[in-house]
């Protein structure tokens, strides 16, 4: 039986300890192509976000909670001890870590709760280590595929930005979609294949193909 991991939701990074920065995710298309996956005869490992939203039925019985982007890249260090025929890293990752938080004349704040009686307060980011830039020396074997949600630009500006993304990040494939791209999800490889599917259960029918 082929073995897969599949992450899924959104992270956060903190910002004190009752607030958090974020990204927007469901996690419902994750978790529906670990339940076809599942069903098509694979054995899925789903790593999903204790923030996912999704609550409709799940047939994956191996399901690994998370929070931050670190917590979830160590996880995967731990599953990269076992082969895996294939990762398909469809979480939204929050792109931003919170660096440092200021009042409004510039003066370091560290509680475990700002108090919200402060005027102002001034977020400092920094862009987060990216985990699927870590994926191919975890896994240098297994078939890697990534995620691109692109908001601006058209059809084939979004495909470009999906092939980028292979290329820069060493993966083997990558599901474009988004207002970008428009309804559905684009699928590219680094073979040089674009396919479009029209719905969640037609690109996970392609997955199950496609990695089989």
């Amino acid at each position: 039986m082929h073995s897969i991991i599949i992450t899924a939701g959104p992270s956060y990074e903190p910002i004190d300890d009752v607030r958090r920065v974020t990204n927007f995710s469901t996690g419902a298309l994750g978790c529906t192509l670990a339940n076809a996956l599942t069903v098509s005869g694979f054995k899925v490992t789903l790593l999903l976000s204790e923030m996912a939203s999704y609550r409709g039925p799940l047939t994956v019985k191996n399901i690994i909670p998370y929070v931050t982007g670190k917590s979830l890249l160590e996880q995967l260090q731990l599953l990269a001890r076992e082969p895996h025929c294939a990762v398909l890293h469809a979480a939204a990752l929050a792109d931003f870590k919170v660096h440092q938080i200021q009042d409004g004349q510039n003066r370091s704040l560290d509680h475990e709760k700002i108090p919200s009686a402060i005027p102002e307060l001034k977020v400092v980011l920094r862009p987060a280590p990216k985990v699927i830039r870590q994926l191919r020396g975890l896994f240098p074997d297994s078939r890697l595929v990534g995620w691109k949600y692109e908001l601006a630009g058209d059809q084939a500006a979004a495909r470009q930005k999906g092939r980028q993304q292979i290329t820069i990040c060493k993966t083997d494939a990558c599901v474009v979609n988004g207002k970008a791209y428009g309804d559905g999800y684009g699928f590219c490889t680094a073979d040089g294949e674009l396919r479009h599917l029209d719905t969640p259960e037609q690109l996970a029918a392609h997955l199950a193909a496609w990695l089989a």
